[in-house]
């Protein structure tokens, strides 16, 4: 899908951010990155969608872009400007003065012939005119953006398919954008595993629900992408398997997930939305797809429930065997890489220190 910008500017820039998004925007600014990434969220804690924020040099505290999903930025716009009251801020979208390009292997800033499998346009040229260019701030794993002008990209020949190849990589490896991810909670649409969401900053709104469940409860679902075809009635292997693919190359694993081999058709267009654990007694329901598969490929984003899909406690294997996305189509989970060991097999919650629970 196509991106949208807005500009935030004005003297309280960070402090009114701060206050709204899931991410420690003073933090992330003061640490000299280009580039960070959060989350909006409804005052009952709900997403509303989420941004990559960008921080051009240059323009001192002053001045923020947000890059989000062209379909949330109205809503977007609409959330900031009503909480903006009496900040010294000013909100503008500038979508028709600067593009986004995105691309998962750099947008010529690493092998521009490595990009020509995915990008059709003179990367270098682009690359001259960028007024920031940044690795992705979730994930090595997702490549380089770059914010150039609209007419620079007008002039390199920049296709806009271009962004729907690149947002249909991101689906295959679990990943949801803007409005996809409206009504979700935060930490089960693996926002905080994507580095969006801070648990050392003050209050913001939503906040309450984000804190509840990492400091006093657990995550007992998340978003996954799921693989769809025809059901052999044979059970899939008792783990979570790997997504193809590997360390900064989510391309090598789009074009496996594209492979004939792996394309079944058919259990695509009979795919229901429900998720069933099938076995001894009445099929259970487990979770729900929330994105079907895009065009070329037969991997859906699902949320489900984790207890189905990590090791038990005393180190036993995971109960689930047979996922069904209804009649004839079976559902294996794939684990992302950018997953990493972050997730603790025991609560769903992040926890940097854990070693590997998913093997």
């Amino acid at each position: 899908m196509p991106r949208g910008l807005l500009r935030v500017r004005g003297r309280d820039t960070v402090k009114f951010l701060q206050g709204l998004t899931t991410q420690h925007v003073a933090s992330a600014l003061e640490g000299g990155g280009a580039a960070s990434y959060g989350a909006f969220l409804s005052a009952k804690g709900r997403l509303l969608g989420d941004a990559l924020f960008y921080f051009p040099r240059g323009e001192g505290d002053d001045e923020v872009l947000l890059d989000v999903d062209a379909s949330f930025l109205p809503g977007l716009q609409r959330h900031l400007k009503m909480y903006k009251l009496r900040s010294k801020v000013k909100i503008k979208d500038v979508s028709s003065e600067l593009r986004v390009l995105q691309a998962p292997l750099g947008l010529g800033l690493r092998s521009a012939a490595e990009d020509a499998t995915i990008l059709n346009t003179p990367t270098s040229e682009l690359k001259s005119y960028a007024i920031l260019t940044t690795p992705d701030p979730r994930h090595e794993a997702f490549g380089h953006r770059a914010v150039v002008p609209a007419d620079a990209a007008a002039a390199a020949g920049w296709d806009a398919a271009n962004d729907d190849v690149y947002a249909a990589i991101l689906a295959s490896q679990g990943v949801l954008e803007g409005e996809a991810l409206a009504g979700l909670v935060p930490l089960e649409a693996n926002v905080d595993v994507l580095q969006g969401v801070s648990f050392h900053k003050g209050c913001y709104v939503g906040q309450e629900l984000t804190a509840r469940a990492q400091f006093k409860g657990a995550v007992r679902k998340r978003l996954l992408p799921v693989l769809l075809r025809p059901d052999s009635g044979a059970p899939a292997p008792a783990r979570l398997l790997p997504l193809p693919g590997g360390k900064g190359a989510p391309v090598a694993g789009w074009e496996a997930l594209s492979d004939e081999d792996l394309n079944g058709p058919a259990a695509v267009a009979a795919a229901e939305a429900e998720l069933t654990l099938s076995g001894d007694g009445k099929p259970k329901s487990v979770g729900k797809v929330i994105m079907p598969p895009v065009p070329g490929s037969n991997v859906a984003v699902a949320m489900l429930r984790l207890e189905y899909l990590m090791e038990a406690k005393g180190g036993g294997a995971p109960t689930t065997t047979h996922l069904l996305a209804g009649d004839g189509v079976q559902a294996v989970p794939l684990r992302p890489e950018w997953w990493g060991d972050r997730v603790d097999a025991a609560t769903g919650k992040i926890d940097p220190g854990q070693r590997e629970a998913w093997a």
